[in-house]
């Protein structure tokens, strides 16, 4: 985002010192239920944070559900959350009648992260660079397996302790 700022510096971030994230969806309800989805214009190697606010019993209803790993998250009113949601479907479940629930979702669009990337050049002005970028091979047009990169980059439950360990040791460094 530093590059994104030397390259518009009359844009300044949402909120300077608290967030990095250069955009943030409001949703607010009074009872927000968003329906299953994939935020896939959302840059998928930066997790978005989502913080669930209002006033609802978190025990009966608002749980973020991700529909592909078949799991329902207990999501409390003050909670935030950081998942890739240009990577995994997720959605949230609906609250109790006269209950008030609404969300605020900070993320990073993909097309800055690539326009970055060029080097404040469209990516739409770069076919080449584009086609290797997002994967393609040769003429057919062949999709890469980026998202198998993204999947790699999480824990499994089993790996949680020693991947804890690893990440502070690697950020002292």
């Amino acid at each position: 985002m530093q590059d994104f700022y030397k390259l518009f510096p009359k844009i300044r971030p949402n909120f300077p010192g608290l967030s990095i994230y250069p955009a943030c969806a409001f949703n607010i309800g009074p009872q927000t239920v968003c329906v299953d989805h994939v935020d896939n214009l959302n840059y998928p190697s930066t997790p978005c944070a989502i913080t669930a606010v209002g006033n609802f019993d978190c025990d009966r209803g608002g749980h973020l559900y991700l529909p592909t790993l078949k799991l329902y998250i207990r999501f409390p009113s003050g909670c935030t959350i950081l998942i890739s949601s240009a990577s995994i479907q997720h959605g949230n479940t609906p609250i109790g009648p006269g209950e008030e629930r609404c969300s605020i979702t900070q993320y990073v669009p993909g097309g800055i992260v690539r326009y970055v990337q060029h080097k404040g050049q469209r990516v739409n002005q770069l076919v080449e660079d584009r086609a290797v970028y997002d994967g393609k091979k040769g003429k057919k047009g062949v999709i890469g397996d980026h998202w198998k990169d993204q999947l790699c980059r999480l824990s499994l439950y089993q790996d949680l302790e020693a991947d804890r360990v690893f990440s502070s040791w690697s950020m002292k460094k």
